[in-house]
């Protein structure tokens, strides 16, 4: 029985698993399908694993395959390579659990996928598709490119191939273009969700976030949310489907046939013997409908900018970007695929791609770093036509789950996709120069000839490093563009640092505006900074409104701190899109738009506040004064002054190997891996929590565990009661930031915290670092601070 099958049709006792899973020395005797890690010892061992089995995913840090299994033959075959075999425990349990809740769900029939409520059916995305382009007739429509295969077989079957075409209709002239496509695997559920929400996105946003609109007004943005329909529905059935559902390859009826679609583009394909195999890449290149209307579309909006020799260097001012979405793996990859010689533009290619990663936090790599693959995608769109062209690996599963997905991956990966439109207009050179961090107009609703001011930072460094260093540069100038658009050139303002001097790779700056001569309306301020490499960065915007004082009304008041009432500077209060901040005594105004909506006020150091429901009439002042709640610590710990409020387990001591600040951090194992079935922890003395009513915990870690199988947790007991996870980690190794905001159960007086480290029976790594514990909370505790800091300073 094939291994994709759906649960209903399989036997299998999820509770028979061990958590302990041991190297394979025969195939297991519990019912196939079986989802494994095959340990490598040299890259050239898993180069064709995908021959054999069907390939998830290639973790290169720990030197491990993921592979699902389907018989003892194929067992066999893996085996014989030399690679050590083990059951992934995690996904293959998570693997029939997604099976059980797509076949149990009660929302079959409607326009999401049974069991996993965020992500759409193959209509459900047309639908939604309509209603954007219902929405907004002037910016979206939709271009049919094509059919898929089983709609080429039989008309009243299978379904067109739909791009959603983003752009401001009424602005005609010659436009960057940036081609997306998506879930070209069907079995990958979050890439079509992903690409659908950043059209619903942009399309919501046009009128209120600049940098949307100049995207769209100069910009086209091609969607092709659906590229493998037929395939798609077989997916949202629970079935791993891969390829698309042609008949002419492995056996009509099985859940084998089809071609892998990311084989068989055109530019250096190569033949496949195995039709059943999920790589299998047609008989011919450009042999499948779907792959044919896909290249047919590409050089119908892409000029051909590069000549056919695969060594050929693409000019640095060649515009337009393809994407190609995928899951999973948590990677942004670059051409070449087809071979491990460096792309022509590998550094550019390479720059772009990291930039990207550090919007998402995935690893930044060229796709041959990981397998060599031909007929790729991004390899014909670069290799053909000289586009920048880079993969999204999304997530952590096929089946993501909607919590995941809602939580990490779409934000992260929307900020993603801005920066990559941000960029568009020149892929191969925007991403060498700084970025801009925290643009802001202060205030952005302004009378005439009223002061405004811009703030931000510009950053040469923003790149993710982790899988190779990226060279950056100090920072040069930044300038200030208003209403001109900076590709242009014309009428820029240079915009000093704030410090007097250029001399860093990120640099902050404030500048006042001239505003006398803008006319009452809507203006945009665009930003772009210059590294000392002469490289420009992307462009970024903000609106600035000039009002009429008749059209508006106000808010104002006073922001004090609710426990000492001392005033806070520099609070920021929003209404309806209206923003200023407190003076230095603390008081505000901020004109506001007519409406009915929430005040919304933050303050370093202290919880957010929304005042709901505030309604702004006409030249009418709104008195509001605010007290914000501030947080206060009460335990504040480095690591440099000795255990003092911890008690230890086994090996775990303090450490000078690794440290986030400033030499010392918590070790599980000093200067050695970690061992086999591990069960050790650092434990917090008690910390009193009387009278608190918000917690945040932060600190910094490294986890370097065997992923998947090994897990740092982070643990936390509320006045002696049951332990409870508050996190987990494993196999991640490099610094990072944690903070959580942890609910505190009623009435709770004190709490002990723990971090615990956790191994199975083999198998190990250098282990977990923990730095930099703090913990804030807001409430009575603070209270008990503040008071005393007021005696300190001769108050009664």
């Amino acid at each position: 029985m094939s291994h994709k099958f759906i649960l209903l049709l399989m036997v299998f006792s999820v509770q028979g698993l061990a958590i302990q899973t041991p190297v394979l020395t025969q195939a297991p005797d519990t019912k196939a399908p079986w989802i494994v890690r095959a340990y490598y010892k040299h890259k050239d061992q898993v180069q064709n694993l995908s021959s054999l089995a069907d390939l998830w995913t290639i973790n290169q840090q720990q030197h491990y395959a993921v592979l699902l299994i389907d018989n003892a033959q194929t067992f066999d075959k893996v085996k014989s390579l030399g690679l050590s075999i083990r059951i992934d425990n995690k996904l293959q349990q998570q693997y029939f659990r997604d099976l059980q809740k797509i076949t149990s769900s009660n929302n079959k029939g409607s326009n999401v996928i049974s069991g996993f409520s965020c992500y759409s059916t193959v209509e459900g995305s047309f639908i939604r598709m309509q209603d954007m382009v219902l929405s907004h007739p002037d910016l979206a429509e939709i271009v049919d490119i094509g059919d898929s295969w089983e709609k080429t077989i039989n008309n009243l079957n299978g379904y067109d191939l739909k791009v959603l075409k983003i752009t401001n209709q009424q602005i005609v002239e010659d436009k960057p273009k940036v081609f997306i496509t998506s879930a070209i695997h069907a079995r990958e559920y979050t890439t079509a969700e992903l690409t659908t929400r950043f059209a619903e996105m942009l399309l919501a946003q046009y009128t209120v976030n600049a940098d949307v609109k100049w995207m769209l007004d100069h910009q086209e943005l091609h969607l092709l949310i659906q590229t493998n329909p037929d395939g798609r529905k077989k997916a949202e059935t629970g079935i791993l489907w891969r390829k698309n559902t042609n008949q002419a390859y492995c056996a009509p009826t099985s859940n084998n046939r089809g071609a892998d679609l990311n084989r068989n583009y055109s530019y250096f394909w190569e033949a496949g013997n195995n039709q059943c195999s999920e790589v299998y890449p047609g008989p011919m290149a450009q042999s499948e409908p779907e792959i044919g209307a896909v290249i047919t579309y590409l050089k119908q909006i892409y000029v051909d900018n590069r000549g056919d020799s695969l060594v050929e260097v693409v000019a640095d001012d060649v515009p337009g970007v393809f994407l190609d979405i995928h899951s999973f793996s948590q990677l942004i990859l670059w051409p070449w695929g087809l071979t491990s010689n460096p792309a022509p533009n590998v550094g550019q290619l390479a720059a772009f791609g990291r930039r990207v990663a550090f919007y998402n936090s995935y690893t930044p790599e060229p796709v041959s770093d990981l397998t060599i693959a031909k007929g790729g995608s991004i390899d014909t769109s670069y290799g053909e036509l000289g586009v920048a062209s880079l993969a999204f690996e999304l997530g952590t599963a096929f089946f993501q789950d909607c919590a995941t997905f809602e939580s990490t991956i779409l934000p992260t990966n929307l900020q993603a996709l801005m920066y990559v439109n941000r960029v568009a207009r020149k892929p191969y050179e925007l991403p060498l120069g700084p970025d801009i961090e925290n643009l802001q107009i202060v205030p952005n609703f302004i009378l005439a000839n009223q002061a405004t001011t811009v703030t931000g930072i510009a950053n040469d460094d923003r790149y993710n490093h982790s899988h190779g260093a990226q060279s950056f540069a100090s920072v040069q100038n930044i300038d200030l563009f208003i209403d001109d658009l900076p590709w242009l050139g014309l009428n820029a303002t240079s915009v000093n640092a704030a410090d007097g001097t250029f001399d860093s790779s990120a640099e902050t700056f404030t500048t006042n505006v001239d505003t006398t001569s803008l006319s009452v309306g809507q203006h945009t301020l665009y930003v772009v900074a210059t590294d000392t490499d002469n490289k420009k960065g992307g462009v970024y915007a903000q609106f600035l409104h000039v009002v009429e004082g008749n059209t508006v009304g106000t808010i104002s008041g006073r922001v004090t701190d609710a426990i000492t009432g001392q005033v806070i500077d520099q609070s920021m209060l929003t209404f309806n899109n209206s923003s200023n901040r407190s003076d230095a005594s603390g008081q505000y105004s901020l004109l506001a738009p007519v409406a009915t909506d929430d005040l919304h006020v933050s303050a370093n150091g202290y919880v957010n506040k929304i005042v709901p429901n505030l309604t702004v009439t006409q030249q009418q002042d709104l008195n509001q004064n605010i007290q914000l709640e501030p947080f206060c610590s009460i335990v504040e710990d480095d690591v440099e002054n000795g255990n003092g409020m911890w008690t230890s387990t086994s090996n775990w001591a303090i450490s000078t190997e690794k440290s986030s600040s400033p030499t010392h951090a918590w070790s599980d194992s000093p200067n050695a891996n970690y061992g086999n079935n591990t069960n050790t922890s650092i434990t917090s003395n008690d910390i009193s929590i009387v009278g608190a009513d918000s917690l945040q915990i932060s600190f910094n870690h490294w986890c370097e565990t065997e992923s998947g199988f090994d897990f740092g947790h982070v643990e936390i007991n509320f006045d002696n009661s049951l332990w409870q996870e508050i996190l987990s980690c494993s196999g991640a190794s490099s610094w990072k930031h944690e903070a959580l905001t942890v609910a505190i159960p009623n009435n709770a007086k004190q709490l002990k915290l723990r971090f615990r480290l956790s191994s199975d029976g083999s198998l190990t790594d250098d282990g977990w670092y923990v730095d930099d514990v703090l913990l804030k909370v807001t409430g009575q505790p603070c209270r008990g601070v503040f008071d005393d800091m007021i005696f300190t300073n001769g108050f009664d």
